[in-house]
């Protein structure tokens, strides 16, 4: 989005990080990401910080990445470039935004965060997790009327998170759905050769709708699975697993951790399975699998904001025993994995490349900077 935006604005970044990626943003090329200029501040905020800040008031993504410096970086980044629009990522990022700002404000919310709440507090497999969510939820809520307040436009991921948006932000507030894409000419079939009896489910792996749809896959829907492919194997593929889901590997479950590159694993597996039950927004993991012309089974939820259709370019099911079923009839039948494949690729390209994405996210901004 940001090589997309940069054909069009000169586009300087402020960013929190962790420290391994301010070690990785002090290498980049700034040119090759589109960017003018870029400033990181060190993350040092933990979930304890997001949990205490509960107990203030605070929703847990705010108090989890307050930081001071940032604050100050960003208030001086912008008095020092007066840019002609701040675009905000996420509400958490919202509290570094002053109203006293005299430019264009957009938030982007990559999550509506009452509804990730909302749908945490009803399927999280913990019940202290759906508890804080619960809790959280509420404030979140309250933040949320406030926040908005101080942007002239929102950017969601979907036309239903936007419909949401509506019905709580102040009316004067513009807003357009733009979902998440893919780089279509990054994520394109090179040809690895696939393993039989395989599935993947790739995503941080430290990340909650991540961990609890790696379990949900590994405890429930994969026995049943099993019971009639004994072979199959499991990957899970991404950063800094958590303990629930480092605990899954066997002779079937390889838990891979962090890699350098995605795309093989992703290509060599017979299957992508997006098993979510939470989650808001919409998932990066969906628009990757399809540009790999990879055949994906995925509930509603992990699909959520993208026009597919069951049956045509994904298979949608939200049943355990159903999923299970879906795996192991994809499994058996290679014609109709290519023609899944086929017909995902075909999708992303007409509607989700990130190209195209950020066209109509530049031509929203400059209709913003007219208006105000």
């Amino acid at each position: 989005m940001i090589k997309g935006l940069s054909r069009e604005f000169d586009v300087h970044l402020v960013a929190l990080c962790t420290e391994d990626e301010v070690g990785s943003e002090q290498r980049v090329d700034l040119e090759s990401k589109g960017l003018t200029s870029a400033r990181t501040v060190l993350d040092r905020g933990t979930r304890i910080h997001g949990v205490m800040g509960m107990l203030r008031g605070l929703p847990y993504e705010v108090a989890r990445l307050r930081n001071r410096k940032m604050e100050d970086i960003v208030e001086s980044v912008a008095e020092e470039l007066s840019p002609d629009i701040l675009l905000c990522s996420r509400l958490a990022g919202s509290q570094f935004v002053s109203s006293e700002m005299k430019m264009t404000k957009v938030i982007d919310q990559h999550d509506l965060s009452r509804r990730l709440w909302k749908l945490m507090s009803k399927n999280a497999r913990s019940p202290l997790v759906r508890l804080i969510a619960m809790v959280n939820r509420k404030m979140v809520e309250r933040y949320e009327l406030q926040a908005y307040k101080k942007f002239n436009a929102c950017i969601s991921v979907s036309k239903d998170e936007e419909r949401i948006t509506k019905s709580f932000a102040h009316e004067e507030l513009s807003t357009i759905a733009i979902p998440n894409g893919s780089d279509i000419g990054f994520y394109q079939p090179r040809g690895f050769v696939q393993k039989s009896n395989s599935i993947i489910l790739f995503g941080a792996m430290n990340q909650v709708r991540n961990v609890d749809a790696a379990v949900y896959l590994v405890r429930e829907i994969m026995p049943l699975v099993w019971a009639r492919i004994p072979n199959v194997q499991v990957w899970i593929v991404g950063r800094d697993p958590a303990s629930q889901v480092s605990s899954l590997a066997d002779e079937l479950v390889n838990v891979t951790g962090t890699v350098d590159d995605d795309r093989p694993y992703i290509e060599k597996a017979s299957l992508v399975v997006a098993p979510y039950k939470n989650g808001s927004g919409v998932k990066h993991k969906i628009p990757i699998a399809l540009s790999l012309c990879k055949a994906t089974i995925s509930t509603s939820t992990g699909c959520h904001g993208l026009d597919v259709t069951d049956g045509k370019d994904i298979i949608i099911r939200n049943d355990t025993v159903e999923f299970s079923s879906a795996i192991v009839e994809l499994l058996g039948d290679e014609e109709e994995c290519k023609r899944l494949g086929r017909n995902g690729r075909k999708l992303i390209e007409k509607s989700y490349s990130w190209d195209s994405l950020a066209h109509e996210a530049s031509d929203f901004l400059k209709i913003l900077l007219v208006a105000n």
